[in-house]
């Protein structure tokens, strides 16, 4: 099935797009709660970045078995999406280790956010592309 979600509404609540994803009519994303769990404890946001040459996806695998899954994976996702976009403005590392570094950063980031929120620190499983 399909759906066409507006940005803004309760059903972007786990996937989240910025106002330049959402403007733009190539790129998408989409999460389905599955068969097991009441809630969906996943979570993707995408973005684009301030030249709007570089698009970034990250996506977070809420663990359920951890108290405070969605509200972690969530966090965890729009801190690295926000940081990514941020950063690409400045355009592509040149090599290897400055890809490394970016990334190293990123996740730093998306897990420092989660750890100083009020809520129980759950766990999820993040993953990022540009």
């Amino acid at each position: 099935q399909s759906y066409t979600v507006t940005p803004g509404t309760a059903a972007t609540l786990r996937v989240d797009l910025t106002d330049a994803a959402a403007a733009r009519g190539d790129v998408a994303c989409a999460s389905h709660i599955g068969l097991r769990h009441e809630t969906n404890q996943d979570a993707a946001a995408l973005g684009i970045d301030g030249s709007g040459h570089h698009i970034v996806l990250v996506v977070a695998d809420g663990v359920s078995s951890t108290e405070g899954a969605e509200e972690c994976a969530r966090v965890a996702s729009h801190t690295a999406r926000d940081y990514l976009a941020a950063t690409m403005d400045q355009g592509l590392p040149i090599n290897d280790d400055d890809t490394v570094t970016l990334f190293e950063r990123t996740f730093q980031k998306a897990h420092e956010a989660v750890v100083s929120g009020s809520g129980p620190i759950g766990a999820c499983t993040l993953a990022a592309a540009v």
